[in-house]
């Protein structure tokens, strides 16, 4: 069997210079300018009514119970999106901050995302979170 010498520019195509980018997201060079959207990351604003807190249980890996959840639907959140932190109070002036506390983690899916609590907040409130898009 005899080996081949091949051309790998031709293969793989054009190649700049190491180190340098030559683009991402159908952007070339000085216009890379990366947005939320191009990795992946989208902003929400959502109403949590003292109404939709109930019993549900969840336990975090510092081994912290939290004792209520409240699922609240959020248009356009789809499963492959993840939480991340951390989520705010949108207008904390006029919100509650000791139930604020007693918040936990978020768990996203298809349209939904579901709040964990430590005790049920006594008051409504309306929280601000970013999600990252899987792969």
């Amino acid at each position: 069997m005899a080996l081949t010498e091949v051309d790998l520019g031709s293969v793989l195509g054009p190649q700049g210079a190491p180190g340098k980018v030559q683009s991402v997201n159908g952007k070339s060079e000085a216009n890379i300018v990366l947005g939320a959207s191009d990795i992946g990351i989208n902003r929400y604003t959502v109403s949590v009514p003292v109404s939709a807190w109930r019993s549900g249980t969840w336990q975090d890996s510092q081994s912290t119970s939290w004792a209520y959840k409240a699922d609240i639907t959020v248009s356009g959140m789809t499963a492959d999106q993840n939480g991340i932190g951390p989520y705010t109070l949108s207008n904390p002036s006029t919100q509650n901050l000791a139930d604020f506390g007693l918040l936990g983690g978020i768990d996203t899916a298809a349209g939904k995302i579901t709040v964990y609590a430590t005790a049920k907040p006594s008051a409504d409130m309306v929280l601000a979170f970013c999600t990252i898009k899987e792969g």
